[in-house]
């Protein structure tokens, strides 16, 4: 199991004053994931977990970024009306977008581990949620070249380039997934297009 903080009086104020120069990294994705669940349970205005995503979004350290990742996401599945999907997908632009694109799909030679990681979380959040014409045309491309060549995505990033694509794709695209989902002779291929 694990533990929730909630946090009284003003120490919230006082831990986020002291969350970049005092709180371990470990501390401060604690203290991110607190407040989204705290937001979620209704604790807390979730306005306050989301205040944190652009504030940490442009961290280096991976388990930051991606601790700001569910309360982004959260928001969306829970607090956007179909109304206003266009201004959360400008939201996820100006917080992750320039990083996402910079990452790209595809990883970069002598790139470390730690980079790898946060593209797989990143890049294709981004590219769904996003307003990112770029992420999706790279992913429409890359899904094309895997539906020749199953060796042109890297295979942790396969099944997200392809979701990204189909769902933003056109009816030539579904019947090119189509057609490759019943010819397909890996089960792992045929699952990763139907999705």
């Amino acid at each position: 199991g694990y533990y929730r903080a909630i946090y009284g009086r003003d120490l919230l104020a006082k831990l986020l004053a002291a969350a970049d120069t005092k709180l371990s990294i470990a501390e401060r994705v604690g203290l991110i994931r607190d407040l989204n669940a705290l937001g979620q349970a209704g604790a807390v205005p979730m306005a306050d977990a989301l205040a944190l995503v652009p504030r940490f979004a442009g961290s280096p350290e991976r388990d930051i970024v991606a601790a700001t990742l569910r309360p982004a996401a959260d928001v969306r599945e829970h607090l956007v009306p179909d109304a206003l999907l266009p201004q959360y997908a400008r939201f996820v632009s100006k917080t992750y977008g320039e990083r996402a694109r910079s990452l790209g799909f595809i990883a970069k030679p002598g790139e470390n581990d730690e980079t790898r990681l946060l593209r797989n979380l990143l890049v294709p959040f981004v590219a769904r949620e996003g307003d990112e014409p770029a992420l999706r045309a790279e992913a429409k491309r890359l899904a094309l070249a895997w539906l020749e060549d199953r060796k042109a995505v890297p295979a942790d990033l396969a099944g997200d380039v392809l979701e990204v694509a189909g769902h933003f794709g056109d009816a030539d695209l579904f019947e090119r997934f189509l057609s490759a989902a019943r010819t397909a002779k890996l089960r792992r291929d045929r699952i990763r297009l139907f999705n």
